[in-house]
């Protein structure tokens, strides 16, 4: 399989991030878009994700709503 560019950049740097940092640090992931953000907290000693959040869940967009409605 041959990755292009951007793959294989991407390849890179997350597993030069994973070689450097400490295991005693948990590593946190932020993914922005133009509507929406999301983070997550990762352990990667245990391959697992701790806690995540994202500006998709109900509760965000229920703020959200409210905000836009009182700034008439």
């Amino acid at each position: 399989m041959k990755l292009n560019k951007l793959e294989r950049k991407k390849y890179r740097v997350r597993n030069k991030i994973k070689r450097v940092s400490s295991s005693e640090r948990y590593r946190l992931s932020v993914s922005r878009s133009i509507k929406n953000i999301s983070a997550q907290i990762i352990d990667d000693k245990k391959n697992i994700t701790l806690a995540s959040a994202s500006s998709n869940t109900n509760e965000i967009k229920s703020q959200k709503k409210i905000r836009k409605n009182c700034h008439l």
